[in-house]
């Protein structure tokens, strides 16, 4: 029995011999009951083998050094790459528009020189210069907010606006403020307008300036042009001219007083009478107690307070 085995065996290795000499792949079927080895590994491998493997792609070779006409055509050839894809035309305009802007900031031609002042009286062409150095500055970098907060620090201009125009004009229009009452410190005239800023000093008063209202101040305190006097005072001025002026009340002047505001003196046909009367508020009661006390006969008087109508004061 164990020869028969031995020869069986033999008879098997000279066949799986002669197939191996002969290229013929010998197959290997396990026994049922051997252990499965690597199973993870074997799988893996499985997996390796499915996928698809990429191509490498070589990259060209480098063009030899001294090779002048390989040099050349890359060259040209990058050059009409950047013009096809339009970097260097963009790179071109960009220096074209920074020369252009250098030329346009510093030219001479675009200084703002040509100056025009509308409505002004006070106000001329070289005062305006001079207060913003506007002939000095380039029409397309000028400020003009700027340079109009430079004019409204002007004491007779109320508001001001400018604009410009190519190549070098700029036009100034002007609000200024106008005169409305004359403001008399001793012998010196100080037209203020309605919010009592001082426009103009005078001796000798213009034609137009003569019809103006007239406050005698008592502080001698000498002004300039910009100051400011009492507004209350300028405001209240003419309309209590204009009120003793309906009651045929007629007086020599209107004074004020820092303290007290406003007073009427010298009551003509009635000697010589001062009314302190402040400020326009109550006005036609304050006229009222006037007439009453300039008609009563009886009653000898030279000084009267009526600021306060309720509780009015005679001397």
């Amino acid at each position: 029995m164990d020869e028969d085995r031995s020869n069986q065996i033999k008879r098997a290795a000279r066949a799986s011999a002669a197939r191996r000499k002969s290229g013929e792949q010998v197959s290997f079927r396990p026994h049922p009951t051997y252990p499965k080895l690597n199973v993870g590994a074997e799988e893996g491998r499985k997996k390796s083998r499915s996928r698809p493997v990429k191509a490498r792609v070589s990259s060209p070779t480098k063009s030899k050094a001294g090779s002048g006409s390989t040099v050349s055509r890359g060259f040209g050839h990058g050059l009409m790459a950047d013009i096809r894809n339009g970097r260097l035309p963009s790179f071109l305009g960009l220096v074209a528009t920074l020369v252009l802007g250098y030329w346009l900031l510093t030219a001479p031609n675009f200084r703002a020189t040509n100056v025009q002042v509308m409505d002004g009286r006070f106000l001329n062409v070289k005062e305006a210069i001079a207060v913003t150095a506007l002939d000095q500055q380039n029409i397309f970098l000028l400020d003009e907010e700027e340079a109009a907060n430079k004019l409204r620090k002007l004491p007779y201009v109320l508001d001001v606006s400018l604009s410009k125009a190519l190549p070098n004009e700029v036009i100034i229009e002007v609000t200024e403020r106008h005169s409305k009452l004359n403001w008399r410190v001793g012998s010196v005239n100080y037209l203020v307008d309605q919010e009592g800023v001082v426009l103009e000093s005078l001796i000798q008063l213009s034609a137009d300036a003569t019809k103006f209202a007239v406050i005698k101040s008592l502080d001698d305190k000498p002004l300039k042009v910009g100051d400011r006097v009492d507004p209350v005072a300028v405001r209240s001025a003419p309309l209590i001219l204009k009120k003793l002026e309906e009651n045929s009340i007629g007086i020599t002047s209107l004074d004020y007083s820092p303290t007290s505001g406003l007073i009427a003196i010298g009551i003509k046909e009635q000697g010589s009478r001062k009314i302190l009367l402040g400020t326009d508020a109550e006005l036609d009661k304050k006229m009222g107690i006037l007439k009453s006390l300039l008609q009563d006969q009886n009653l000898k008087w030279t000084f009267a307070d009526l600021r306060f109508t309720a509780k009015p004061a005679i001397q």
